[in-house]
């Protein structure tokens, strides 16, 4: 399985981006959209929401060993 990860600044860019990706992407793949409030909300909480991804990764890895 594979997945998508998008750290999106505003609303607008995950409306285009579900517009979009559908047409380009094999239905398989999993796609998340994270989305902030403008660009200093997503510097500010980027670094706690990617651990957060990583930890969810590394918890389905552990589950397929």
């Amino acid at each position: 399985m594979s997945e998508l990860v998008f750290f999106l600044e505003e609303l607008s860019a995950e409306a285009m981006l579900k517009g979009l990706l559908p047409r380009l992407l094999p239905p398989e793949v999993l796609v998340r959209y994270i989305v902030f409030e403008g660009k200093q909300d997503l510097e500010k909480q980027l670094v706690y929401n990617l651990c957060v991804i990583i930890y969810e990764w590394l918890k389905m890895c552990n589950k397929l060993w």
